[in-house]
């Protein structure tokens, strides 16, 4: 993740989110991935592609960037897989 300059947001690069089945084993899911921001509220998490599908079990997000400085977690969402959060990162 980086800073982006003048706007308080940052852009997130590479996000990759490993797609496990219930015991927690990596699969090779093609699964539709959504990431949502899950804290604070009044902020946006844009990306060039939201969902995303798996790809031999990674479902793999670009050009993704928060808009408001805060305190954030992550959250990977599918049907097809246990949602799964991220541990909390700040944007200043």
């Amino acid at each position: 993740m980086r800073r982006v300059d003048g706007d308080g947001g940052l852009e997130c690069r590479d996000l990759r989110r490993l797609l496990r089945d219930a015991l927690g084993n990596r699969t090779t899911s093609t699964a539709l991935v959504t990431l949502i921001l899950t804290t604070p509220t009044g902020a946006t998490l844009t990306c060039t592609a939201n969902p995303k599908a798996g790809v031999a079990g990674v479902a793999a997000f670009a050009g993704c960037k928060i808009n408001t400085a805060g305190t954030y977690t992550l959250t990977a969402t599918s049907g097809m897989i246990t949602a799964a959060t991220s541990g909390s990162f700040p944007v200043n």
